[in-house]
């Protein structure tokens, strides 16, 4: 099995997508906003840095949720070197919020307290709160994991990188997608046996405003409330899909997609 470091899973539950109106009070703002890297000047003509233009985006969340889920306070027992519950590594279940090994360091900021989602008919939203993000802030990775046929198998991993503004911001913000279906191994939702020799989430689709739609996901720390991290993503990513299931990671390591389930 792989190792596994200072690395969280929180839950995975079904989410069944809302029909109808969306909110008049919320939603994405459709906005011509650019974004264009800056290059040193090097005293010879170069190719100009593509500019990134965005055509919409997402806003405050809606008012009503979608679906809701507390978790585990791991503070409560960190002077125990242990979570209180919900570390099942065997069946995917990450409550580790601390160092490997011998778990007396506790992380604050992949202490998830609390998940609630939303949809306003053109984002998924994800908002995230964490036990604080001030002590090691943000330095971590955050992830949502859709399994859009609910066969066990993750099919879309959104990975945002040390997110850091309360602005809505592609940078930092990948899209893998699961082109041959190996993520899980053989045994869906369990730790397999023998090591599996897959490639987990192999095919990116997006990185910071680069791919087909340069407003595929986002990410911002909340303006009003500095330990939650909001993510974005566009509902036409999920091929028609109105009801799926969303697994959360978050890790003070970086998330590398090639080596999903991380149990396997």
């Amino acid at each position: 099995m792989k190792r596994v470091s200072s690395l969280l899973l929180l839950f995975i539950f079904a989410i069944q997508a809302c029909s109808g109106a969306a909110d008049p009070g919320a939603g994405p703002a459709e906005s011509p906003a650019t974004e264009q890297a800056m290059v040193p000047d090097s005293g010879s003509a170069a190719s100009p840095t593509p500019e990134i233009v965005h055509k919409v985006i997402p806003g405050d969340l809606p008012a009503d949720r979608v679906n809701h889920a507390g978790d585990q306070d791991s503070s409560v027992m960190a002077d125990k070197h242990r979570p209180p519950s919900g570390d099942r590594f065997t069946f995917g279940q990450f409550e580790r919020p601390f160092n490997s090994n011998t778990m007396d360091v506790y992380y604050a900021n992949i202490d998830i307290q609390d998940v609630t989602v939303y949809e306003d008919g053109t984002f998924f939203y994800g908002s995230l709160i964490f036990k604080s993000l001030e002590a090691g802030a943000k330095t971590g990775s955050y992830a949502l994991e859709f399994d859009l046929d609910l066969d066990g198998h993750g099919d879309v991993l959104v990975i945002a990188v040390q997110p850091e503004l309360t602005d809505w911001t592609v940078n930092g913000v990948q899209v893998w997608f699961d082109g041959n279906n190996d993520v899980g191994g053989e045994k869906i939702l369990r730790a397999d046996e023998k090591s599996f020799a897959g490639d987990g989430f192999e095919t990116k689709i997006f990185d910071s405003g680069t791919g087909n739609d340069p407003d595929t996901a986002w990410v911002r720390i909340s303006p009003d409330d500095p330990n939650t991290i909001q993510l974005a993503v566009k509902l036409s990513l999920f091929n028609d899909d109105t009801t799926y299931m969303v697994g959360v990671w978050e890790g003070n390591e970086s998330l590398n997609p090639a080596t999903f389930d991380l149990n396997d």
